[in-house]
């Protein structure tokens, strides 16, 4: 956003003290308007630089655990684990050492 302020031609005869001063001010301030655009876009730049080494941060999951039925729910990028299965054994057998 570049808003050129023009300012208009005043005649000889209405400048008045008071009236170079004010255009004194006006410049000052338009210069220093440029010099904050300047250090503003330095800053962005900056944070844009910053950011694209990380651009996400590492925010840790809801602990909460509860679902709307009663069961527990699963935290996010949590695996479900199967619980481990027994096997049935059906007969046993002893073995003697051979030596």
């Amino acid at each position: 956003m570049d808003i050129k302020i023009q300012i208009p031609e005043i005649p000889e005869e209405e400048l008045t003290p008071t009236v170079k001063a004010l255009l004194d001010v006006i410049s000052q301030c338009m210069q220093m308007i440029q010099t904050l655009k300047k250090e503003n876009q330095q800053l962005k730049d900056e944070i844009a630089r910053l950011k694209g080494g990380n651009p996400k941060p590492r925010i840790q999951p809801s602990k909460l655990d509860s679902d709307i039925n009663g069961k527990k729910q699963h935290k996010r990028g949590e695996r479900r684990k199967n619980p481990k299965k027994r096997l049935k054994i059906n007969y046993k057998e002893k073995l003697q050492a051979k030596d």
